[in-house]
């Protein structure tokens, strides 16, 4: 399960960092869709995660056991 945690936790932390940039260069309104698209995405990896538990040959599943 690590690997999806890491996957999540790099998804949010480059979406945010974009966003940064984005603030600092005074665009709010990308920096807004950024955010939301990061966090829609993040969420996605996550319940594709949880779908994925009932699947005995699932990839996730298969990567979490990596």
């Amino acid at each position: 399960m690590e690997s999806i945690y890491l996957k999540m936790y790099s998804t949010l932390f480059n979406g945010v960092t974009d966003a940064l940039r984005l603030m600092e260069q005074q665009n709010f309104g990308t920096a807004h869709k950024t955010l939301v698209e990061i966090q829609q995405k993040t969420e996605a990896i996550f319940i594709d995660r949880e779908e994925c538990s009932l699947i005995s040959n699932c990839p996730v599943r298969q990567i979490a056991q990596i």
